[in-house]
C-alpha cells in the first residue's frame, strides 16, 4: 500500500487535495440553507439540522459585528442594483451568506490559480474559475434574472390591464374603483402589486395615485411610468382621465405591437442558424462528397 502511495504523481495528489477541498465548500454551502430534523432542536424549540444556517454563523464567527453590507461592498456585490432587484421580486437579502459564498469563491480562485502556477497543471484554475462563478454570481444573477422576467411580464400584461381599466371608467366608475375593480378582475403583475395596496387604499393610509406611483417607481419602465404620469396629472387638473387613459391605450398597444415584431424577427434570426448548421451545411457536405471521390479517383 505505501509502495503504491509512493508511485503516484505528486501533482496527482495535490490536485485531488485540492479537488477534495473544493468538494467540501461546495458542500458546506449547498447544505447551508434551513433543513430540519427530528435528531435536535434549537433554542426556539424548532428542530434544526446541524448545518442551518451554517454560512450565517460562519460570518459571525470571522467577521464579528462588521456590517455584512459593507462586506458585501467590499467584495464586488453592486448593492443598489442587488436591491432594486431584490424589491421587485419581493426577496428579503440575506447579506451574512452572501459575503460568505463570495469569500469562498474568491478564496477558492486564487488558491485555484495559485496551485496550477505551482503545479504547471490548468485543472486548479478550472475548477477555481468554476467554483468563483457559482458562488460569486448564482445568486445575483439569478435575482436579476427573477427580476428582469416579472419586468417582461408587467410589460406584456399592461395592455390587458390598461384595456379594462379604461372599460371600467367608461362606465362612469370613480377612478379608485376603477382601479380597484380592474385589479380584482385580471391576475397580473400588477393586479399583485395593487392588491397589496388596497388595503392601505381602503382605510385611507394610501391614495390611489400614491400606490401607482409606488408601483412605477419600483419596476422603472418608461411606458408604465407615462401612463401613471399622464392619468395623475389629467386628475390633478382637472382633465377627463377617462380621455387619458385612451390616449395612453392606444400608445401601449403600439409600443406592444411594435415590441412583438422585434420579436418575431429576432426569433427568426435565431431560428436561421440552426437551420444553416444542421440542414444547409450538412447537406452540401453531401452534395461534395461525390465531386471530391472523383477527384480523388482521377488524381490518384
Amino acid at each position: 500500500m505505501s509502495a503504491a502511495l509512493n508511485n503516484l504523481n505528486p501533482s496527482l495528489i495535490t490536485v485531488s487535495s485540492f479537488v477534495g477541498f473544493v468538494v467540501l465548500l461546495v458542500f458546506l454551502a449547498a447544505f447551508s440553507r434551513q433543513k430540519t430534523s427530528k435528531l435536535t432542536k434549537g433554542a426556539s424549540g424548532k428542530d434544526e439540522w446541524l448545518y442551518s444556517n451554517l454560512l450565517e454563523k460562519l460570518y459571525t464567527a470571522i467577521f464579528n459585528n462588521t456590517d455584512p453590507i459593507k462586506t458585501s461592498k467590499a467584495l464586488g456585490l453592486e448593492y443598489d442594483k442587488y436591491m432594486i432587484n431584490c424589491n421587485i421580486i419581493g426577496k428579503e437579502p440575506n447579506f451574512k451568506k452572501e459575503c460568505m459564498m463570495r469569500l469562498i469563491g474568491v478564496f477558492t480562485f486564487f488558491f485555484g490559480l495559485l496551485m496550477a502556477i505551482i503545479l504547471f497543471n490548468a485543472l486548479p484554475m478550472i475548477i477555481g474559475i468554476a467554483v468563483f462563478v457559482l458562488m460569486v454570481t448564482r445568486v445575483t444573477k439569478s435575482v436579476e434574472g427573477a427580476a428582469k422576467n416579472k419586468k417582461s411580464r408587467l410589460k406584456q400584461d399592461l395592455p390587458r390591464f390598461v384595456d379594462l381599466f379604461l372599460s371600467a371608467l367608461e362606465v362612469g366608475l370613480p377612478v379608485e374603483t376603477a382601479i380597484i375593480e380592474t385589479a380584482e378582475s385580471i391576475p397580473c403583475v400588477i393586479s399583485d402589486e395593487l392588491k397589496n395596496s388596497i388595503a392601505e387604499m381602503k382605510m385611507g393610509g394610501k391614495s390611489w395615485n400614491q400606490a401607482l406611483e409606488d408601483i412605477a417607481h419600483k419596476y422603472e419602465i418608461d411606458i408604465f411610468s407615462d401612463f401613471v404620469l399622464d392619468i395623475i396629472t389629467a386628475y390633478k387638473k382637472g382633465v377627463s382621465v377617462t380621455e387619458s387613459v385612451a390616449r395612453k391605450s392606444y400608445e401601449i398597444k403600439q409600443s406592444a405591437l411594435l415590441a412583438a415584431k422585434e420579436r418575431t424577427a429576432k426569433m427568426s434570426t435565431e431560428i436561421l442558424v440552426p437551420v444553416v448548421v444542421f440542414k444547409i451545411l450538412p447537406l452540401l457536405v453531401l452534395m461534395m462528397i461525390p465531386i471530391l471521390m472523383q477527384i480523388t479517383s482521377t488524381f490518384g
